[in-house]
């Protein structure tokens, strides 16, 4: 498994990029008693680092690629999409005491990690990042154009060949049309 990191002791002052391109693995987890299963990602991207004195704030628009399985047939495939990130690097402690330094969210949903020098792992926060950036629905490319999908005996999906089902509402007006078609002649009163 590789890692993000960011170095606070050789950080320059002012701004940089911090420039990474690898795969991150998040673990199986249990949480609250249910099985989370785990993932792998591949990121890349560059994220600005302002490096402000006492605080070092870590943002920008990475590109996460995951295996996803599409909504409509079940295959899986990769999806690529953008990720939005903003951590906070503080290297006063935080609350006091060495045993509260750690990382932690904001009352605002960007991380905040207390640490005052050395490397800072930003692994945990570019996973989380990455889960909650993934778009709910996702559909494979290839399928965003089909129509509504038949399961086959097999468990298979396709196509359906089928007219598309119209709106209750315009159904009278159809009716009028397919009536029309019936007659052989000019309506006459």
């Amino acid at each position: 498994m590789s890692a993000v990191e960011l170095n606070l002791d050789r950080l320059e002052p002012g701004s940089s990029a911090l420039e990474f391109d690898t795969v991150l693995v998040r673990e199986d987890q249990v949480l609250q008693g249910h099985a989370v299963p785990g993932f792998s990602v591949a990121v890349s991207g560059e994220l600005e680092v302002d490096n402000l004195d006492q605080k070092i704030l870590v943002y920008g628009t990475f590109s996460a690629t995951r295996e996803m399985l599409c909504d409509r047939s079940g295959e899986p495939f990769d999806l690529e999409y953008p990720v939005e990130l903003e951590i906070l690097v503080l290297r006063t402690p935080g609350r006091g005491s060495d045993a509260d330094l750690g990382q932690e969210v904001g009352e605002d949903d960007n991380w905040v990690i207390h640490q005052p020098g050395g490397v800072v792992d930003l692994t945990d926060a570019l996973l989380e990042a990455v889960v909650l950036e993934e778009p709910q629905h996702v559909v494979h490319p290839d399928h965003k154009h089909l129509g509504p999908l038949s399961a086959g005996e097999d468990g298979s999906t396709t196509p359906d060949e089928d007219e598309d089902e119209i709106d209750p509402r315009w159904a009278a007006l159809k009716q009028l049309r397919d009536d029309e078609s019936d007659d052989s002649g000019p309506v006459r009163n």
